[in-house]
């Protein structure tokens, strides 16, 4: 068995030990309303960051198809602002450091 680790719940933002490495939320019920949020989030987002990488580099001549990759790129970026803003009235950790903490962990950062 691991010795026990303190952690902070993506969800709530609550500091609680835990003896097993794998455990990320503080309880089920947490774990179950991140991953739906961010199933709803991906599902909007994810249309729009792919619009944006296949028409980010196409030649100027296509006019229509370089404004709807940008104009996608504007929706993702503002829907992202929304989630931040949300994130942060609801006293949600910020994903920034949720995400960086899963990559310390990791050991991906490199730094």
């Amino acid at each position: 068995m691991f010795p026990a680790t303190k952690r902070q719940c993506p969800e709530c933002g609550a500091v609680f030990q835990t003896k097993d490495n794998r455990k990320v939320f503080c309880c089920t019920q947490h774990a179950r309303e991140w991953h739906n949020r961010a199933i709803v989030r991906g599902a909007m987002i994810t249309p729009l960051l792919q619009a944006w990488r296949k028409g980010r580099h196409i030649k100027s001549a296509d006019v229509e198809a370089k404004a709807a990759a940008s104009k996608a790129f504007q929706e993702a970026c503002a829907a992202l602002d929304r989630y931040n803003q949300e994130d942060a009235e609801a006293n949600r950790p910020q994903a920034l450091k949720v995400i960086e903490r899963r990559y310390r962990s990791q050991g991906v950062l490199g730094v």
